[in-house]
């Protein structure tokens, strides 16, 4: 691999010595990926104790590997005997790459960077794993910014396939192709983006943390609640509650102030009071042991239980659609498998996508309104329902009734969900978009955005959905599913009902022409 950058000729080979700074748990990760891909690496740190804590740390999850046989003990000796321990910066001096991965303060930073450059050869490329610094302010501390590249890892490095590569204004455009094909020679899947704040990964995560925050600033409860229904409904591997108890409140508030304040406080990325309060009281997750849950013998303890009413004794419903109910034909489907007879009308605009209810409420996906105000509209008490990935494999979903739908009305649509093989309907209070609708169309607006502002691709957008962040669709991919003109209508009703600008659409989905119609989600 070779880059010209003016009158320096960069070369870089598979066998070249790579330079990690720090040694905290990212930095001992890239060491592996580095030392697994043949690479002969110094791992840096100004600290001894950190060192040799490092040290262990790397040889036990070496032993770990060959443990369970995804190495041999011989390859395992032998990639270790690569591996340079140093508290002498001057070490890194003959490194073709060196990656810093010191902690997320700006001066720290440069003095690090400054060093660096000042100790490698001119023709060595310098790259940082900031995950949300300005990638620019960073490469203004070098006199040679031209060879300076974010190369963003995600924790656990040698676990997780994405790389995101984030190429300054000045840098220049050979050293980030040599970053790409070395991300791709080390076994990983990479994404470029612009230096936006946040980066690709971290930006487009955002409304899946704040908006569950939001949810508890505007008084949810339980919290758990979020979770359960974004893991089971939404097909996410985590909720976004518990996931930051993981990350630690203090780490994952830190990030979205950051966002916030380099995009110009645009309300999109408004940190929580809910969390903030965890931060500073100290109640940071699993690692303080309490944060949005406690965890007592480890195991997250909710405070909280979720009321499933017995509809066991209700006589089965009478169902009617009208016209064409989109995502929720797969729940009637269901519904005439069990041997209901289903009454199909033609629908004027106004009932269009509802499900009647032996004759009482309507049944219908949110769209970010109220059912206190869909039942305004229509005249009739309506049961709103959450988005699901896949309703009739759906153990919870969460529900809301308008104020004029009976207790009897209530208990007729949750047996209709159980026939549709819902297990668990759920009734919450009356919120804008419920739970899983509002922040998948929260997340579906960020990636348009993304793509909309040329910060990368929608292929980039949708790998990064996927391998970054581990979501169960890709977020465009999730979009064309739904519909564009859903999450038009769910964005605008949440910005008119809740923040004008805070929802605000992204602009393409304005210019779309297509019907705000969803479709179902097993095309």
């Amino acid at each position: 691999m070779e880059a010209n950058m003016g009158e320096v000729e960069y070369q870089f080979h598979s066998n070249d010595l790579i330079a990690v700074i720090g040694a905290g748990s990212m930095g001992r990760g890239i060491v592996e990926v580095a030392l697994s891909a043949g690479h002969p690496v110094v791992l840096y740190n100004h600290r001894e104790t950190t060192l040799k804590a490092a040290d262990t740390a790397i040889r036990a999850n070496y032993a770990r590997r060959v443990q369970k046989g995804r190495i041999s003990e011989a390859q395992s000796e032998a990639e270790l005997a690569r591996l340079r321990l140093s508290t002498n910066i001057s070490e890194i001096g003959h490194a073709r790459i060196v990656i810093e991965t010191i902690a997320e303060d700006v001066g720290l930073k440069r003095q690090v960077l400054t060093d660096i450059e000042r100790t490698v050869t001119k023709n060595a490329i310098i790259a940082t794993n900031t995950s949300s610094l300005s990638i620019d302010r960073l490469s203004s501390f070098l006199g040679e910014p031209r060879r300076f590249v974010g190369l963003h890892f995600f924790n656990p490095a040698p676990v997780m396939k994405l790389v995101e590569i984030i190429p300054g204004n000045r840098t220049d455009a050979a050293v980030a192709a040599i970053a790409e094909r070395l991300v791709t020679a080390w076994g990983k899947s990479s994404v470029t983006c612009k230096p936006t704040p946040g980066f690709l990964v971290n930006r487009l995560a955002r409304p899946f943390y704040v908006e569950a925050f939001r949810l508890l600033d505007e008084g949810f409860d339980p919290p758990h609640l979020i979770d359960e229904a974004l893991r089971q409904a939404g097909g996410f591997r985590m909720g976004p509650l518990e996931l930051t108890d993981l990350i630690g409140q203090d780490v994952n508030f830190q990030v979205t102030q950051q966002i916030w304040e380099s995009m110009g406080y645009d309300p999109k990325y408004t940190p929580s009071l809910r969390q903030r309060s965890l931060v500073e009281a100290g109640l940071l997750g699993r690692k303080s042991g309490t944060g949005v849950f406690s965890y007592g013998n480890s195991e997250p303890q909710s405070g909280g239980k979720i009321a499933v009413p017995d509809e066991s004794t209700h006589p089965r419903p009478e169902i009617t659609v009208y016209g064409d109910i989109g995502l929720l034909a797969p729940l009637v489907a269901k519904v005439r498998e069990e041997g209901i007879d289903v009454k199909e009308v033609a629908a004027t605009p106004t009932f269009a996508g509802s499900i009647g209810i032996d004759g009482g409420p309507l049944l219908r996906l949110t769209d970010g309104r109220t059912a206190e105000r869909v039942a305004g509209e229509l005249g009739r008490g309506v049961v709103l329902l959450d988005l699901a990935l896949d309703y009739p494999g759906t153990e919870l979903l969460l529900t809301a009734a308008s104020s004029d739908v009976s207790e009897e009305g209530k208990r007729a649509a949750h047996a209709f969900l159980r026939l549709g093989g819902i297990k668990k309907p759920t009734f919450i209070d009356d919120t804008p978009g419920l739970v899983v609708a509002r922040i998948v169309a929260c997340l579906i607006n960020e990636a348009a955005a993304l793509v909309q502002q040329r910060v990368t691709t929608r292929d980039e957008v949708e790998t990064a959905a996927r391998l970054g962040v581990n979501y169960p669709l890709g977020l465009l991919e999730w979009r064309d599913r739904v519909g564009k003109g859903w999450v038009e209508s769910a964005m605008r009703n949440l910005s008119e009902l809740i923040h004008p600008t805070r929802y605000r659409p992204t602009p393409s989905f304005a210019r779309s022409e297509e019907a705000p119609v969803v479709r179902s989600l097993a095309s």
